[in-house]
C-alpha cells in the first residue's frame, strides 16, 4: 500500500501569500510530511507562476478531470490533500488520520473537529 500526499496551491494564488519571512509555506509542509508518503506532489493551477513550477503538477482545474489523471500516472491507494497554505498542519494529526482511513478502510477522511490547516482529507482511489 502506497500513499501520497497532494500539496493544493489554490487558483490566483501568488508565492509572496505563500511565504513567511523567506520560506516557502508548501516547502516547509513537504519537509515536515514527506516521511509519511512515498511521493508528494504539488497541485499547481496553470497560471502559477512561483518557486513550484519546476516541481509541480500542473492543473487545468480542481475537478475530478485531475485526480482521474493523476491516479491514471500513478499507483498509489491513498491521497491526503492539505492546503499549501496550510502554515500550522501537524504531521502527528495526519498520520493519525491515516492510521484511522485505513482501520476503517474509508473512502474519504477528513478532520471535523479542527481547525482548518491542522488536519487535510485523505482520499482512497477507490473513491475517484
Amino acid at each position: 500500500m502506497s500513499n501520497a500526499l497532494v500539496i493544493f496551491v489554490q487558483d490566483k494564488i501568488r508565492d509572496e501569500q505563500l511565504t513567511i519571512e523567506d520560506c516557502s509555506i508548501p516547502l516547509a509542509i513537504k519537509s515536515r510530511c514527506e516521511s509519511l508518503f512515498d511521493t508528494v506532489y504539488f497541485s499547481i493551477p496553470k497560471e502559477y507562476r512561483g518557486v513550484l513550477n519546476e516541481i509541480g503538477v500542473v492543473r487545468q482545474s480542481h475537478d475530478i478531470a485531475f485526480w482521474k489523471s493523476l491516479l491514471k500516472d500513478t499507483d498509489h491507494d491513498l491521497f491526503a490533500l492539505v492546503q499549501a497554505d496550510a502554515w500550522f498542519l501537524d504531521p502527528a494529526v495526519l498520520s493519525e488520520m491515516i492510521d484511522l482511513h485505513r482501520k476503517y478502510i474509508s473512502e474519504f477522511t477528513f478532520s471535523e473537529n479542527l481547525p482548518e490547516g491542522i488536519g487535510g482529507e485523505i482520499m482512497s482511489r477507490s473513491l475517484i
